[in-house]
């Protein structure tokens, strides 16, 4: 089916840490995903490094 979306799957998102902020939780996701480069990141989080 054309215009089909596909989502991409985490393995793992940390919890939230008390008073931290997304930007916050999404940097720890980084680091501790191993990723050398934050396209990886973004790519694994929204399916697009953009």
């Amino acid at each position: 089916m054309s215009g089909e979306v596909t989502v991409p799957r985490l393995h793992y998102f940390p919890s939230r840490l008390p008073d931290e902020t997304l930007h916050s939780r999404v940097s720890r996701l980084h680091t501790l995903s191993g990723n050398l480069d934050d396209r990886h990141t973004l790519q694994d989080l929204f399916g697009s490094h953009t």
